[in-house]
């Protein structure tokens, strides 16, 4: 069990990479980023609990309810959504989801 714990925290510390890259694409105007960051928060979220990374897990959710939000609220990119500042709420908000999807990774690697 606990070498399935050890590879769920490297493969998601790989995942937040990804979903940067995927917050970035969407905000570049790429379609179809928000369902994989709401398909892959989905997986981390279900897995993380069943593992019993619960933190992981609720981070991950948050992750996961973010990109559904933002994809049934019919934006069809990043540049639509309402701004804040210099960055759109929309990306900021799944930004700031992905950081502490991160920070409970690192937080629960150091534990294990």
């Amino acid at each position: 069990m606990q070498n399935l714990r050890s590879k769920f925290l490297a493969r998601t510390r790989d995942e937040v990479e990804t979903f940067r890259a995927l917050i970035s694409q969407w905000q570049a105007g790429a379609q179809g980023t928000l369902t994989e960051i709401e398909r892959l928060a989905h997986r981390i979220h279900g897995t993380g609990a069943t593992l019993g990374f619960d933190e992981v897990s609720e981070s991950a959710a948050a992750l996961e309810r973010t990109a559904r939000r933002l994809a049934m609220s019919g934006l069809a990119s990043a540049a639509a959504d309402a701004f804040d500042g210099l960055t759109p709420r929309g990306v900021r908000d799944l930004q700031l989801c992905t950081e502490q999807l991160g920070r409970e990774v690192e937080s629960a690697a150091s534990r294990s």
